[in-house]
């Protein structure tokens, strides 16, 4: 075991154990760690806990001899936040960070005792820690500047809420050696002990907190920290899938305008922004061509199997055989859910193609293209059916199972719109067992952590959410972000206005 808790009535001192390393992390290590607080959040005798590094040392970071013996693209397990989690969680349902409990946000105290050094990710751990003792010789520092390696595990939240972000951008960007002595005069520790004593007086102190009546700490251990996370900033700019909710908001005490860089704004809570009097405005416009053309493109890959027909040949199956025939793309038909500005230009652009264009709608459009009410029956008739609408509440899983079951099998879905607009799983049943033709599919569920079952499909086009990726249209959107805002400050109509 790499880690073990002593407990002495209600203190634990959880015990990190890999001298020969200078307590550098590994996998093990990290989600031994994890588990070790986890089991003292969950604990109801546990009041406070101590973390301290076996054999001299705290942690010296990430265990780089370790790292360069992994293999593979991606040899470092990837580590997935999830969409939306209340702010009251103590951070359990995050998965461990790659110091372990670093993304735990316990609700009981910890106190670091410092030996020796607490560097690069070892400084972020000792960072998530609500106070340090730190032995005379101790020392922290980002030493992984030296190696190329940035701070990971919280580091660069953590260090200038304590110091000031001057000092933290130093002390960050010259990777330096800070002493106890100055971590003690800058805010980066409590307490200097001699050598040797750095545990001994962390638990003297975690005892002194334990005797206290713990309802009266817990409560004034939040309120200081939701006051520490409670931001001055008066604008935030945010991408369009950035999950922008109540929780996130509330940081922000002195907010004014929520600027996001993209069409889609499913993803910000505007209930909670329209109540807090929280302006938020979006980039519409800029990025419709570009959104259309990636449509239409994939419209005709999947119709003449152009990704297929590439593989054939670089695989060298021309030598043996004929490929397969495609499908004519002339006289075809094509149902278009949403008949916004994506939409129409879509349309424009399929017809001349010579496409038979159709749409679904809420209300009825002046436009020269035949309108159906009810989308079941356009599903019936099409043999491509394009997803342009918006996201949100009004348009979940809008193509439900009863709409692809009523699809031709010779039919197509192109998605371009958001993931929640399609149930996932229907459609996967769907490709799998050959009910319909195929899917091109630029937005999923959870992304990018989409279903590893569609990656398997030989049926399906998959592409990164990268409808508007152009260097042109992502330069314009960024300007138009920044516009909002100042024409917000200046007393003037942001360009575009959703609350």
């Amino acid at each position: 075991m790499t880690v073990r808790i002593e407990k002495k009535k209600n203190v634990w001192t959880i015990i990190h154990s890999r001298p020969e390393a200078r307590n550098a992390m590994d996998p093990k290590s990290a989600d031994d760690l994890y588990e070790a607080f986890n089991a003292f959040e969950n604990d109801k005798d546990a009041y406070v806990g101590v973390l301290w590094g076996e054999g001299g040392a705290f942690c010296a970071g990430w265990d780089l001899k370790y790292a360069s013996s992994l293999t593979g693209k991606e040899p470092l397990k990837e580590l997935n936040i999830p969409k939306e989690r209340d702010i009251s969680s103590s951070g359990s349902d995050i998965p461990r960070g790659p110091l372990g409990p670093t993304r735990l946000e316990l609700k009981k105290p910890v106190i670091a005792a410092i030996a020796g050094p607490a560097v690069a990710g070892g400084m972020e751990l000792a960072l998530w820690c609500d106070f340090r003792v730190m032995e005379i010789s101790s020392y922290l520092g980002v030493y992984c500047r030296r190696w190329g390696i940035p701070l990971l595990d919280g580091g660069t939240v953590r260090l200038p809420k304590l110091v000031g972000t001057g000092k933290a951008l130093e002390i960050t960007l010259t990777g330096r050696k800070v002493t106890a002595e100055e971590c003690e005069r800058i805010g980066l520790c409590e307490y200097i002990v001699d050598n040797g004593n750095s545990r001994n007086k962390a638990e003297q102190l975690a005892n002194q907190i334990s005797k206290f009546p713990q309802f009266c700490v817990r409560a004034d251990r939040n309120s200081i920290k939701n006051q520490s996370n409670l931001l001055e900033h008066e604008a935030v700019i945010v991408t369009g899938g950035f999950k922008t909710n109540k929780y996130f908001l509330k940081k922000f005490k002195n907010l004014k305008i929520v600027s996001v860089f993209g069409v889609g704004y499913d993803g910000v809570d505007i209930d909670y922004c329209t109540k807090n009097r929280i302006q938020v405005t979006n980039t519409p416009d800029i990025l419709t061509n570009d959104v259309s053309d990636l449509a239409i493109g994939l419209l005709i890959s999947l119709s003449r199997k152009i990704i297929d027909n590439h593989n054939y040949t670089k695989k060298n199956k021309w030598l043996k055989s004929t490929p397969e025939l495609n499908q004519s793309l002339t006289n075809k038909k094509v149902g278009i859910v949403g008949m916004g500005k994506i939409g129409k230009s879509f349309a424009k652009k399929a017809r001349a193609l010579y496409l038979d264009i159709f749409y679904y709608g809420p209300n009825k459009k002046k436009i020269n293209f035949k309108y159906y009410k009810d989308l079941k029956k356009m599903a019936k008739e099409v043999h491509f059916l394009v997803i342009t609408c918006k996201g949100g509440d009004k348009t979940n899983e809008i193509i439900d199972q009863s709409i692809i079951n009523s699809l031709r099998k010779d039919a197509y879905i192109i998605n371009i719109s958001r993931g929640s607009v399609i149930n996932e799983g229907a459609l996967l049943k769907a490709l799998q067992n050959n009910k319909i033709k195929g899917a091109a599919l630029d937005v999923f569920n959870n992304e990018p952590n989409i279903n590893p079952k569609f990656k398997k499909l030989k049926n399906v086009i998959l592409s990164p959410h990268h409808a508007s990726g152009t260097k042109e249209t992502r330069y314009e959107m960024a300007k138009l972000s920044c516009k909002n805002v100042f024409n917000f400050f200046n007393n003037k109509k942001p360009i575009h206005k959703i609350t």
